[in-house]
């Protein structure tokens, strides 16, 4: 059936263009056909109207402005692995950027994936009295809607604290 349907969609250009004839039967029916019967009388099908499609003009996409930006965000302190020695679990985080950041955008700090404090223009975070343990920090670049733009690799501290169990 497939095969059928793709032979009539080749073929129909080639039945556009073939003659019609109309042939009236003793009863009056009409029949229209492209083969000519005894007494039938050809008809003369008028071109059909045609209209040539409109050139395409391609235009460069417009991107945003944001979009043509590429960001890179790096924690520059503390080191990946660093150890915070035993004390109240206090510790900075500093970035560099690179290009600046358009004054829209702000930097948002995450603590082993959830986001820690408010969104902000600084490069570097006091953080105080972070719990003991391992933990995963990471900084983006997030525009005025709260989008992700760059984002840092995340490193990893270990924070270390007198337990109350010793």
């Amino acid at each position: 059936m497939p095969r059928l349907l793709l032979l009539l969609l080749l073929l129909s250009p080639l039945l556009a263009t073939a003659q019609v004839y109309k042939h009236v039967d003793q009863d009056g029916n009409v029949t229209f056909s492209d083969i000519p019967a005894p007494g039938s009388e050809k008809i003369d099908v008028p071109v059909s109207n045609t209209v040539a499609a409109p050139p395409v003009v391609s235009r460069p996409q417009e991107e945003p402005a944001d979009a043509l930006v590429s960001y890179q965000v790096a924690i520059s302190s503390p080191e990946p692995e660093a150890v915070i020695p035993r004390g109240p679990g206090n510790f900075s985080v500093t970035v560099t950027v690179s290009p600046a950041p358009d004054t829209s955008m702000q930097l948002q700090l995450f603590m082993d994936g959830d986001a820690y404090g408010a969104p902000q223009s600084q490069l570097q975070w006091n953080l105080t009295n972070v719990p003991r343990g391992t933990h995963q920090v990471q900084v983006a670049i997030v525009d005025s809607e709260g989008e992700t733009l760059a984002q840092s690799d995340p490193i990893t501290v270990y924070v270390r604290r007198p337990s109350k169990n010793f």
